[in-house]
């Protein structure tokens, strides 16, 4: 359902519309648990259309709506007269610039490549691995003097 379509209902419709929706999606709903739901897109679509129905009756109790489409009104006149001063002076400096960028040779620019860090890699303590054998020797020569 549009948006437009919804707007054009009066209030009664869209309570009467929202009741028939509510109740259609909780039938959905009992539909998709028991593995009947031909189409499972409906679910999404339904709530969709709910959140407008629900959006339009807000609108219309706080008449949002009606101050929007005052305001829309009135911002497009507003704007194509600015934009029509502005591009007409502006036009005329973007030619020179142009003008300018092309005349100038080709030779003058120079790319500057950027300063790249190098990360040193942090050194590691050496771990002294000569103390750890020579336990285990005790150890084992520690089992077989008891064994015998």
């Amino acid at each position: 359902m549009k948006i437009n379509d919804i707007r054009g209902m009066t209030t009664e419709e869209l309570n009467t519309k929202l009741i028939s929706s509510k109740t259609e999606l909780f039938n959905l709903r009992f539909q998709h648990a028991t593995g009947n739901l031909n189409n499972p897109m409906m679910l999404n679509t339904l709530k969709k259309d709910i959140a407008k129905i629900k959006t339009i009756l807000t609108e219309r109790q706080l008449n949002v709506h009606q101050e929007q489409t005052v305001k829309a009104e009135k911002k497009p006149v507003a704007k194509a007269t600015k934009t029509t001063a502005k591009s007409a002076t502006k036009a005329p400096a973007k030619t020179a610039a142009k003008v300018e960028a092309k005349a100038k040779p080709k030779t003058e620019k120079v790319a500057v490549k950027p300063a790249v860090k190098k990360v040193e890699a942090k050194v590691k303590p050496e771990v002294k691995t000569a103390a750890k054998p020579a336990v285990k020797v005790a150890k084992s020569a520690a089992k077989t003097t008891k064994g015998a």
